[in-house]
């Protein structure tokens, strides 16, 4: 059972359900379930995205204006958790 805030509500909204503030969710009944499911899982992929991304700036930032090495093991490492991506390409591996 999960309980419903405000952030739930206005996420519902968007894919078109509604559902009222603290109130109890039962995530088993009809297609809430899936629903759950489907955003969780694109808020997942959302914020691994911007991880990846984001990893790959600040190392790059960091090379350039830090001095800092980062061997070229690490990007087999990062892709591994982070996934493949150009943006590693931004980052000069030592």
């Amino acid at each position: 059972m999960l309980e419903g805030s405000q952030g739930d509500r206005a996420k519902y909204l968007t894919i078109g359900l509604t559902i009222t503030e603290n109130e109890v969710i039962d995530p088993t009944s009809g297609s809430l379930s899936r629903a759950m499911s489907k955003t969780l899982a694109t808020e997942a992929r959302d914020f691994n995205d911007w991880l990846r991304s984001e990893t790959a700036k600040y190392l790059a930032h960091c090379i350039a204006n830090r001095g800092l090495a980062v061997p070229s093991v690490k990007r087999a490492e990062l892709e591994k958790l982070l996934g493949k991506d150009t943006c590693w390409d931004t980052v000069t591996w030592s």
